[in-house]
């Protein structure tokens, strides 16, 4: 691990003030599993260079995702799948689990040059409803 840069410039970045954190070094569907039946997805995904979580508890939960692309085209591109895929699951999830589905609405996704970067925020009762309703086996 100490002799993979790639994943030690990931865990530089998240390593300090996130109470929970993790990184991938590979490019594997993670972010969002709904957009991986888009053809654009599949190579955009393929050529990720890292994704790292980083989790923060100040009062409400408070998670960042980065994902480096290989180009800003990429990130712009991977972007847009992103926001498609936060919006189509927050509407089929309006009235089985609208929890999920107001956390998905809040979510911010932008594209940073060659970083995507996704952020949303859950209150802790938002958080009993997840664990309630299974959603993590739906998480990012």
């Amino acid at each position: 691990l100490l002799t993979n840069e790639k994943v030690m410039n990931l865990i530089g970045q998240v390593n300090g003030g996130a109470v929970l954190w993790n990184v991938f070094a590979s490019g594997e569907n993670m972010l969002l599993p709904d957009i991986s039946s888009f053809p654009q997805a599949r190579g955009l995904f393929g050529k990720l260079r890292g994704v790292s979580i980083a989790v923060q508890a100040p009062s409400d939960l408070e998670v960042d995702v980065q994902a480096n692309s290989a180009s800003p085209a990429d990130a712009r591109l991977l972007t847009q799948l992103i926001q498609l895929g936060l919006m189509y699951r927050g509407q089929t999830s309006v009235k089985s689990n609208p929890d999920l589905a107001a956390v998905l609405a809040g979510a911010q996704v932008a594209a940073n040059g060659a970083q995507v970067e996704i952020s949303f925020e859950v209150n802790d009762d938002q958080m009993q409803s997840l664990i309630e309703h299974d959603s993590f086996r739906l998480a990012f």
